[in-house]
């Protein structure tokens, strides 16, 4: 039975199955001493688009927030946590890319 696919999502033999687009992102926070930061927060924002996307994690026990399906192209990622140093970067995302992962280290600036 051939199936269609109707606004991102495929339909067919009484199922309707979502298809997502775009590339996963992990971002894993840690400190000076490789220990995973819980609760940091994690915003990651399209910087090339008139309207503004934007979403916002944080990480979990380990230290790790995932971003399932951002779509191409350039994107400002920032991590922040009470008593640590905020820390940007950019992230390009290319179509059809493989997952991508960044690592960042969060600095401590008082206890």
């Amino acid at each position: 039975p051939a199936a269609r696919v109707v606004f991102g999502q495929a339909q067919g033999q009484n199922h309707v199955m979502r298809i997502p687009r775009g590339v996963p992102l992990q971002v894993d926070v840690h400190d000076g001493n490789g220990y995973g930061i819980a609760e940091a927060d994690v915003t990651v924002q399209k910087t090339d688009r008139i309207r503004l996307t934007s979403t916002k994690l944080p990480t979990d026990a380990t230290g790790r927030a995932t971003f399932s399906h951002l779509q191409p192209g350039t994107w400002h990622v920032t991590v922040e946590k009470a008593n640590f140093r905020r820390v940007d970067l950019t992230v390009r995302v290319e179509d059809a890319a493989a997952p991508l992962q960044r690592s960042i280290v969060l600095q401590r600036t008082s206890w």
